[in-house]
């Protein structure tokens, strides 16, 4: 560059001078600043937000074209800078609850002035003729950007050069947008192309690769060096450097950090921000944070609490009013306690009634103790995959979820009911084979249907599991809306009035010992404990009833004192609410002993296939034999082949006949051998070696056979037997195969010692033998 050329380059003597003027000289080092959660004003369309979970594919949506974007006359700093000493809250965290119940809102604390970009690119700057300086992190001035192009700044002799040609055409960092939490950031680029500009958003990550290939091909020009690319990079990280980001989180509920005396700090994340205790000063303290647009709708609290009290507080005389509270509040009280109990399980609770008995409406009364229960993710439809519901759980620390009509639910109700109740998703692995990391959750989820969980379970033949029930609460029949006017005035309370009483209970909780709520949990669970029968699945269900319990007696104890009816309202109705609790989960489990359902399976499937057993003076079905039987005293002994038994219990659901097997023989239902559940017994003759094969499906040297031995007793199978004629063969029309695709028997709960039932003469109906599986 010869002496003329770098006249005519020569960085403008004012601009040099309001460099000096602003602190040029000072060392600002961005990269090794301390992140801090700050706030900034709503300059931004709302359609321009975009979440975290979006950002990845946002990138590859490609660059949409916009207007040049108006130009902004307020200094941004000085703004900032006003925020930071105003006491009152910006309007986005205006919410009259959090205000009443918090001691101190942290008002945003500003970075170094310097560090920001005085003067804001914008489009309409550009097009003006305006010039704009790029400081790096130690005030020099690195790059200058035109209309025409973004041109390197060099320093020589004594002098700051612009560069004769740019190295790109005209882009520029508009703003910045990071996740609370994380070193996730985001830049939005606005560039120039075809007479206009454009927009995209690339991840920090993938800027220097992925970022600079994507602006290239969107039509930005470069000029064709391969060392440019870096510097397009480098440029756009300088840019992103000097404009103050937007912080947001996208999470919801419980999280724990590092206080400043590097205790753990409980803190508590909803609309207007992070609720966390100052342990040094006493006081719960509100740190305002943008929430992604995940949230945004429904994560929200609506209308006046003293209006609202005023509507809901002649309704807590009704007991399921009370639940619904007491269920909707449970998971605070459970994402809090599973900040150091990760042995508490998220679990579900299930409204199961027919239709116009007031379940969807008191689930949606659950759900706006936290939030807008109309609203996406806290509202969902089991209708959704399994991968939708399980992503819009994904995160959610402590806000209750609708799952609304589970017969709508097309895949495994088994499968999704252990995974929400395990906490986290299954491990997977991305496209280099590693295990690529899972959603998580802490909530509880309420879920509603015409029919149980177990009964939409069943409907699918899936795996019989008492493993399954014990992993929520359901609650039969019930008048969960106690008449239709109520329902109706409480559809319109809970679109005027939500998300209340879940950063009420928060806010409590936080100013409480952890250890003394831990301890105040186990009390109650030993009182459940109490008054449960023993069994293997009481300390699962003492978990669940005790945070419904323990959240609504804390809802109570949290509210303020202008609320003191409601107040003993909810504390007088506690000993109803307990009864409520034990009643229906004594009744959702009566039916749990998966043994003694698969015995009466066997013995419900024998009457209907005694004609394919042989019996002593009658003559069977030779065209399928699956055992015999045999009078023994008081009781008869059928002897059934392994195979059609492992058969028979496949085809309705149940597990392994090994498991089985163990408990048949525990409780005396089975005669086995010395070391095994099984017998050798000889049910076929030597002529019968073909249909042995058949039975058996194996060639067999020896003559017996291996066979499950019942116990049936005799006043169950008697009057079928002698009501079987001598050389009876299968009556007309009726034909019974062990390998059948689907249950011929279906299940309604009955326990009871069979009755009489029709000849075996007479084809049965189905329904006459019923039975539970």
């Amino acid at each position: 560059m010869n002496e003329q050329e770098k006249q005519q380059n020569k960085l403008p003597e004012e601009h040099v001078n309001e460099l000096s003027e602003e602190g040029f000289e000072q060392s600002v080092d961005t990269s090794s600043m301390e992140t801090q959660d700050v706030t900034s004003e709503e300059a931004d369309d709302a359609s321009d937000e975009i979440d975290a979970s979006s950002w990845e594919s946002a990138m590859n949506d490609g660059l949409e074209e916009s207007e040049p974007p108006p130009e902004e006359h307020d200094d941004f700093a000085e703004a900032m800078l006003e925020d930071a000493v105003s006491p009152s809250v910006p309007a986005p965290y205006a919410y009259p609850t959090v205000l009443a119940l918090i001691d101190r809102m942290d008002a945003p604390t500003v970075l170094n002035p310097y560090t920001i970009q005085k003067e804001p690119i914008t489009a309409a700057g550009l097009e003006a003729g305006e010039i704009y300086l790029i400081q790096d992190g130690q005030g020099n001035p690195v790059f200058q950007v035109r209309k025409e192009g973004v041109y390197r700044i060099v320093f020589e002799k004594d002098d700051y050069v612009v560069q004769h040609h740019p190295f790109c055409t005209c882009l520029y960092v508009e703003r910045v947008r990071e996740m609370n939490g994380t070193n996730l950031r985001e830049y939005e680029v606005t560039y120039a192309v075809n007479q206009g500009y454009r927009q995209a958003r690339i991840l920090n990550k993938k800027l220097t690769e992925e970022g600079v290939e994507q602006l290239l091909s969107e039509g930005v020009v470069m000029f064709p060096t391969q060392a440019n690319r870096a510097t397009i990079a480098y440029y756009l990280m300088v840019s992103a450097s000097q404009l103050h980001p937007r912080y947001r989180h996208d999470f919801v509920g419980w999280v724990l950090r590092d206080g400043i005396t590097d205790r753990l700090s409980y803190t508590f994340a909803h609309a207007p921000g992070f609720l966390s205790y100052d342990h040094d000063t006493d006081e719960v303290v509100l740190k305002p944070s943008e929430i992604s647009k995940k949230y945004e709708k429904a994560i929200d609290i609506k209308g006046d609490l003293s209006a609202y009290m005023e509507e809901l507080t002649p309704l807590l005389e009704y007991d399921t009013i009370r639940l619904m509270m007491g269920a909707g509040v449970s998971s605070i009280l459970l994402g809090y306690l599973r900040l150091t109990r990760p042995d508490l399980m998220p679990f579900l609770i299930h409204l199961h009634s027919n239709s116009s008995r007031g379940k969807t409406t008191a689930a949606r009364l659950a759900v706006s103790m936290n939030g807008n229960p109309y609203q996406q993710p806290l509202s969902v439809s089991w209708v959704s995959t399994k991968n939708a519901i399980i992503n819009l759980a994904n995160r959610n620390y402590g806000l209750a979820m609708i799952l609304d009509e589970a017969s709508t639910f097309q895949g495994s109700m088994t499968n999704i009911i252990y995974e929400l109740s395990q906490g986290e998703e299954r491990l997977r692995l991305n496209g280099d084979m590693e295990t690529r990391q899972g959603g998580d959750w802490s909530t509880v989820f309420l879920s509603t249907g015409e029919q149980g969980i177990r009964q939409n379970a069943m409907k699918k033949t899936e795996l019989k599991s008492a493993g399954v029930s014990i992993r929520y609460l359901e609650f039969i029949n019930l008048d969960f809306m106690p008449n239709a006017a109520i329902a109706e005035q409480v559809s319109r309370m809970i679109q005027s009035y939500h998300g209340h009483f879940g950063v009420t209970l928060a806010v409590y909780l936080l100013r409480q010992n952890p250890i003394k709520m831990s301890e105040r949990f186990d009390e109650r669970r030993e009182q459940f404990r109490n008054q449960l029968p023993s069994s293997a699945y009481r300390d699962r269900a003492t978990n669940m009833l005790s945070v419904v319990s323990l959240a609504l007696e804390l809802l109570a104890e949290a509210m303020p004192d202008t609320f003191d009816v409601a107040r003993k309202s909810l504390h007088e109705g506690m000993t109803r609410i307990d009864e409520m609790l034990i009643d229906s989960f004594l009744e959702q489990t009566k039916d749990l002993d998966i043994a003694l359902n698969a015995y009466h399976t066997i013995q419900e499937l024998v009457i209907k296939n005694l004609n394919h057993f042989k019996i002593k003076g009658k003559t069977p079905d030779r065209t399928a034999i699956y055992g015999k039987v045999i009078k023994k005293g008081t009781h008869y002994e059928v002897a059934i082949l392994r195979n059609i038994v492992q058969n028979w219990m496949t085809t309705d659901g149940y597990p392994s006949t090994t498991v089985l097997g163990r408990e048949w023989r525990e409780r005396g239902w089975i005669i086995g051998e010395s070391d095994r559940n099984e017998r050798r017994i000889r049910i076929f003759e030597e002529k019968e070696e073909e249909l042995r094969e058949k039975m058996t499906e194996k060639k067999v040297k020896k003559s017996e056979d291996s066979c499950y031995l019942f116990k049936i007793e005799e006043d169950i199978l008697d009057e079928y037997i002698s009501e079987m004629t001598v050389g009876e063969l299968n009556p007309s029309g009726v034909t019974h195969s062990v390998f059948r695709k689907k249950p011929e028997i279906r299940s309604n709960g009955v326990h009871s010692t069979v009755k009489k039932k029709p000849k075996l003469e007479t084809p049965p109906d189905e329904d006459e033998f019923e039975f539970d599986n």
